[in-house]
């Protein structure tokens, strides 16, 4: 079990094998698990990456530690429309620090200087980035925001820098491949020509 044999809590992402494989070994030990949720997630390949145009008036930045009140907003609005709970009723400040704790792994999309997009790339190994906490403010949806930010996410984990192109058809090509809820995994072996979906399960180890 290596070190998960050790640790108090905690939440592990995986697939659901995988889950399922740890759920077993821990279960032995005398550890209790609890499904919190189960996700699907995109797999984007790098043979699939587009340039996705950004709408006019629109900058995606890195995220930087003044960003971290809308950051904060942007977290519990995303808990109360998926109809979890909100942690920082409980503990503000502690909710503070783990949305700044996260703030150097996030991109933000800007218009007039007002946050109205974010993201996370909260894993990233050589194997692939995993793209999560991914929030468009309501006023601001269905305009492309969440595409073209997405797809700076998924730039940055191939280590690519996207082109300046505008058209529309590379912005509608590229949105099966992108999801703007819930997490998308951008992974470096090329495979196939199209986005697989895989099975998500989180298990919370008590």
């Amino acid at each position: 079990m290596g070190p998960l044999s050790d640790v108090l809590s905690g939440l592990i992402r995986c697939d659901a094998e995988q889950a399922a494989e740890l759920w077993a070994r821990l279960v032995v030990r005398g550890r209790r698990a609890i499904v919190d949720r189960r996700e699907a997630v995109l797999v984007l390949e790098r043979a699939q990456l587009r340039d996705v145009a950004t709408p006019a008036g629109v900058t995606i930045r890195p995220a930087v530690p003044a960003d971290l009140a809308p950051l904060v907003d942007a977290a519990r609005a995303s808990l109360r429309e998926e109809g979890r709970p909100d942690p920082f009723l409980g503990d503000p400040k502690g909710f503070r620090r783990w949305v700044a704790a996260r703030v150097g792994r996030a991109r933000v999309a800007e218009i007039a200087g007002e946050v109205v997009w974010v993201g996370y790339a909260d894993v990233r190994l050589a194997e692939g980035h995993l793209l999560q906490g991914v929030y468009t403010w309501p006023a601001h949806r269905r305009r492309g925001v969440a595409a073209a930010g997405v797809a700076a996410l998924c730039h940055a984990a191939f280590g690519r820098a996207p082109s300046t192109s505008s058209s529309r058809s590379s912005r509608a090509t590229s949105r099966p491949a992108i999801s703007t809820r819930g997490s998308a995994s951008a992974r470096t072996p090329p495979c196939g020509p199209s986005c697989s979906r895989k099975g998500e399960r989180g298990r919370s180890f008590p």
